[in-house]
């Protein structure tokens, strides 16, 4: 879902320059393309003039949006959760992992 999102994202900037929804679809997910398309959009954006604007990027599951809610609605918007998974370990025994995930 949130992959749809972002590419949606992607294709309303490239409406600017004449990139079509399924190109953008296609393009590698690579640090410089997102850069190219990034400057084309830029181009094209100059009525941000005199205005900020934030541009966040990452890994999946980094803190992206966590860290846009927090800044938005403030950090009691978030809620803290405690994940607890099993791994097995190189002598073959399994321990389980704590995570602490605040979202």
């Amino acid at each position: 879902m949130q992959e749809r999102k972002i590419t949606e994202d992607i294709h309303s900037l490239g409406k600017t320059f004449n990139l079509t929804h399924e190109q953008v679809k296609s393009m590698p997910h690579r640090l410089y393309q997102i850069v190219s398309i990034l400057k084309a959009a830029l181009i094209d954006l100059e009525n941000i003039d005199g205005k900020d604007l934030v541009i966040v990027l990452g890994n999946t599951g980094c803190g992206k949006s966590t860290m846009l809610n927090s800044l938005l609605l403030g950090p009691e918007s978030l809620h803290e959760t405690i994940i607890k998974q099993p791994f097995i370990l190189s002598n073959g025994s399994t321990k389980m992992r704590t995570k602490k995930v605040i979202a």
